[in-house]
């Protein structure tokens, strides 16, 4: 979608439009084309608006330059936008010390020694626990601010 307003009126400027396809050619895959709303504000004496019988494509005096300008302006913006897409990565190590992400026919993560890193099921359990004993702390936290009048959960 390519919508160019010159002086507040709608028009088309093929070469405008080229301009943009060519600036984003390197960004939008084969036979994408940029969404663009661009408004400009230019003197009546640069435009030649008798291009077209209903008035609507015009042609620019200096067109060469304005084209040439609006080309790096947009490739500048480009350029930056992706230089502030620039993700780092870390590797993520599994909880037996281990080296790598990769499982073995088991499903275990090897670990530095060479050995299976297997889950500490225990832990597991006693996290379990832990949650239930804090939400009956809670809920008797509850009924003694309730008993005392005040507000409860």
């Amino acid at each position: 979608t390519f919508i160019l307003f010159v002086n507040g009126r709608l028009v088309e400027s093929p070469a405008i439009r080229r301009t943009f396809d060519t600036a984003y050619a390197d960004l939008l895959p084969r036979g994408g084309h940029p969404f663009v709303y661009l408004a400009l504000e230019l003197p009546p004496a640069h435009l030649d608006v008798n291009v077209h019988p209903t008035k609507k494509e015009v042609h620019f005096k200096h067109q060469e330059e304005l084209l040439g300008a609006l080309y790096e302006l947009v490739r500048r913006k480009l350029e930056s936008a992706n230089s502030s897409r620039t993700f780092l990565m870390q590797q993520v190590l599994s909880t037996g010390g281990g080296g790598s992400n990769n499982a073995n026919s088991k499903g275990n993560v090897p670990n530095a020694s060479g050995g299976d890193a297997e889950p500490d099921v225990e832990a597991m359990d006693d996290d379990d626990d832990d949650d239930a004993a804090a939400q009956k702390e809670n809920q008797k936290a509850g009924v003694k601010r309730k008993a005392l009048g005040g507000g409860g959960a």
